[in-house]
């Protein structure tokens, strides 16, 4: 594994104390430097739409987008469901020149959600919370498989 960081990382999760501790940990792995925070799942979608619309005046519209998303489930209004479905209908995917990266970030590890999640294509991986450093491998792998346009699904606790 290379030592590559992921450039930015969108947490989308209503819970200040699990958004807390996901930065605290990401931090502490030093993976990412670049931390964007959305409490549900239609401010995510609404800032995706503004990288969009930044992206296609930019040079660089992949330093735009977030290289990957850490998506909850159980949030109030747009939750994480909702969320994978607005994005899995919109131009959005692959609007930077990659393919979104989600990893689910839930404290459901009920396996009708696991498989529920895993059938959207943007989604790479699913934790069950609380986010700890031990995942850092995990979050750099799919970073790199981002990268070489190869994702593969990875589950961990």
């Amino acid at each position: 594994m290379s030592n590559n960081k992921i450039p930015s990382i969108l947490i989308v999760d209503d819970s200040p104390a699990d958004v807390y501790l996901a930065q605290h940990y990401i931090k502490a792995a030093k993976i990412c430097d670049n931390i964007t925070v959305c409490s549900d799942g239609q401010e995510a979608f609404d800032f995706l739409i503004n990288c969009k619309q930044q992206a296609e005046n930019s040079d660089h519209p992949e330093a735009v987008f977030p290289t990957m998303i850490l998506l909850d489930i159980n949030m109030p209004g747009l939750d994480g469901f909702g969320f994978l479905r607005k994005v899995a209908e919109s131009e959005l995917n692959g609007a930077c020149g990659k393919p979104l990266t989600i990893v689910m970030l839930s404290t459901s590890d009920f396996s009708d959600d696991v498989g529920r999640a895993t059938e959207y294509q943007q989604v790479g991986g699913y934790i069950t919370k609380p986010l700890q450093e031990t995942h850092a491998p995990m979050l750099l792998k799919l970073h790199e498989q981002q990268l070489s346009a190869a994702p593969q699904r990875e589950r961990q606790h």
